[in-house]
């Protein structure tokens, strides 16, 4: 579990609000045409990655992998949905995947942001409790 659970559910929201903003994109983590890249659609993926200060697309983006696994977890509880294996979980395919199914909306993917930014909230306050 990710050591700054606040950061964290205040990282996802910010990823929630760039999905509103820029819109949604499935196919790849950024938009290959619109001009500014931080204006761009982009996909879960890519958000979580901006929420951090990082180019959607960097695949370096190592502040952002604790979230994108957290998100990842968190869905599979949500969902049932498990990341996908090839000896580790791929929690960046997993996250892909869910974004670019054809029914998925800029309002799902920013809502499930925020729903697992309210599960780090809880996650944080569980562990101030037992400390």
């Amino acid at each position: 579990m990710p050591e700054n659970l606040i950061g964290l559910a205040e990282a996802l929201n910010r990823a929630a609000e760039v999905i509103e903003r820029n819109g949604l994109r499935k196919g790849s983590f950024v938009s290959p045409h619109g001009g500014d890249l931080l204006r761009r659609p982009v996909d879960m993926v890519g958000a979580i990655r901006m929420a951090y200060g990082y180019a959607p697309d960097d695949d370096g983006a190592s502040a952002a992998e604790a979230a994108i696994r957290f998100v990842s977890e968190r869905s599979e509880l949500l969902n049932g949905e498990a990341p996908l294996e090839s000896g580790e979980p791929d929690y960046v395919e997993h996250l892909a995947g869910w974004n670019d199914a054809p029914e998925r909306t800029a309002a799902e993917v920013a809502a499930r942001l925020r729903r697992v930014a309210i599960d780090a909230r809880i996650a944080a306050d569980a562990a101030k409790a037992v400390a």
